[in-house]
């Protein structure tokens, strides 16, 4: 696992690609580590995309 404190501070396109993965009880969610506050969202519906 990468701790995300630990990229470049020069490299800021890598963030686009980094997520902050939390888990909460039966709910787990990944926020954008280059735009705090966007996350992954999926469907309530069975074979949706991301």
């Amino acid at each position: 696992a990468v701790n995300i404190t630990d990229l470049n501070q020069n490299r800021e396109q890598d963030k686009r690609f980094a997520f902050i993965r939390s888990d909460n009880g039966p709910t787990t969610s990944f926020e954008s580590a280059a735009c705090p506050g966007w996350f992954l969202c999926t469907s309530l519906e069975a074979d949706q995309p991301v």
